[in-house]
């Protein structure tokens, strides 16, 4: 039997279990949806699932270990973690939500692995970049709403363009709010902390912030799906 990696390994059978999870949790519409437009909230959950799946599977079958190369205990470390992040990802994502989850996962994970090689910074400090990211993530998602739920309110009592109160075009807007932050931390980034020990974790806030946002927009704007609203339903 021919040896593969631990981690692609497992994370494809646990990419198959979240499958069955999400399959097995059945979908979920919006009560207002009356032209059929809204795909349910399986959709996202299941599309993540099969990707994961597919990407892990072809990992585990392409990549062989190396029978002679010495277990380095970092890489054991960043697959436990790695490991418990996926498992609570999935566990949470209905209660806390999914921006929430969402950009907690990506913040660990990228700050984790930029992390590799680097100068150590007290473990405290991590913990506070991701609480900032959660905050600031919170607080554009918060005035995207806000923005976009009035621009509706006002495109259907004809206080503007009914243009303006289209549904895509107040995506099309948050898509707008979102970009100019990503451009003020990227330049925030590349002017005040070139060279610092905290442009890494920087970084990985900027872009938990700027995926989770853009996946949200893209999925619940765009194309109507229900996303896990957990802490967030307002």
């Amino acid at each position: 039997m021919k040896k593969v990696k631990t981690l692609p390994f497992v994370m494809t059978i646990i990419s198959a279990l979240y499958f069955i999870y999400v399959v097995s949790s059945g979908n979920s519409k919006m009560i207002g949806d009356e032209v059929g437009g809204d795909p349910g909230g399986m959709l996202l959950p299941l599309v993540l699932s099969i990707f994961m799946f597919i990407g892990f599977l072809f990992i585990t079958i392409k990549e062989k270990p190396d029978a002679n190369a010495a277990k380095d205990p970092a890489v054991t470390r960043l697959f436990i973690i790695t490991l418990i992040c996926a498992i609570l990802y999935v566990v949470l994502h209905s209660m806390i939500g999914f921006v929430i989850t969402s950009v907690l996962l990506v913040y660990v994970l990228t700050d984790l692995y930029l992390s590799i090689g680097k100068e150590k910074l007290p473990v405290w400090k991590h913990i506070l970049g991701a609480v900032i990211s959660v905050l600031g993530t919170v607080f554009v998602y918060t005035l995207f709403r806000y923005v976009t739920r009035m621009m509706l309110r006002l495109g259907r009592q004809r206080v503007i363009p009914a243009i303006l109160g289209n549904s895509n075009v107040t995506a099309f807007i948050s898509c707008i709010i979102v970009t100019v932050f990503v451009l003020i931390l990227g330049l925030m980034i590349a002017k005040k902390l070139k060279g610092s020990a905290y442009r890494d974790m920087a970084i990985s806030g900027t872009v938990a912030f700027a995926v989770t946002l853009y996946l949200y927009i893209v999925f619940r704007q765009f194309f109507m799906v229900t996303l896990a609203p957990g802490f967030l339903n307002f």
